[in-house]
C-alpha cells in the first residue's frame, strides 16, 4: 500500500525513506542518542546524581486549624468553570445511570 498515488510513487516514497532514515542516523549520532541513555539507565546526563537535598517529614504548616486535611469533595468539581453547558451534560449523564 503506497501513500502517494500518482505515477511517482516509488520516487515520493523513496525519498520518506530516506528523510526517516537520515533523522534517525543524526538523532542517533548527536548527544541525543539512545545508546547513552541506554548504558546511563535513561538517566539525564553521564555522571547523573538524584539530589540531596533534605526534605521535611511534615509540612511548615500542618498545625494550622484553618488547613483542611480531610479529604476534599469532589462530586461537583466541573462547576468551578461555570459553565452551563458542561453542568447540563453531566446532568444528563448522572440521569443515564
Amino acid at each position: 500500500m503506497s501513500l502517494v498515488t500518482d505515477n511517482r510513487g516509488h520516487l515520493a516514497c523513496a525519498k520518506w525513506q530516506f528523510l526517516l532514515l537520515a533523522s534517525i542516523a543524526v538523532t542517533s549520532l548527536s548527544g541525543c542518542g539512545l545508546k547513552h541513555r541506554g548504558k546511563n539507565g535513561w538517566k539525564v546526563g553521564p555522571n547523573y546524581c538524584p539530589p540531596v537535598e533534605p526534605v521535611a517529614s511534615q509540612w511548615i504548616d500542618y498545625t494550622d486549624p484553618r488547613v483542611n486535611s480531610g479529604p476534599a469533595d469532589l462530586s461537583t468539581w466541573w462547576t468551578t468553570f461555570n459553565d452551563p453547558t458542561l453542568n447540563q451534560l453531566v446532568q444528563t449523564a448522572n440521569l443515564q445511570i
